[in-house]
């Protein structure tokens, strides 16, 4: 397994502020996010299948997250 990670890690949202993946102020939203080939091969990732998604949480706000569905898939978007 190898961890890779995209973008600065600095960046931080409030409930009220997108994206968020955990989560925001509007209840139901959902996120949408375009990861490149650049942005991968950049990070260090070769070919072969990503089986793992994460995201940091800076503040959990004292609430269980729980119940979130994530999916994955190729685009030829660039």
């Amino acid at each position: 397994q190898t961890i890779v990670t995209i973008g600065t890690g600095t960046n931080v949202n409030s409930n009220t502020t997108y994206p968020a993946p955990y989560g925001n102020w509007y209840t139901g939203d959902k996120e949408q996010m375009l990861i490149t080939a650049a942005e991968l091969s950049a990070a260090g990732v070769s070919g072969g299948g990503i089986t793992a998604l994460a995201f940091n949480v800076a503040t959990a706000n004292g609430v269980a997250l729980t119940g979130f569905t994530i999916k994955m898939g190729n685009t030829s978007v660039s």
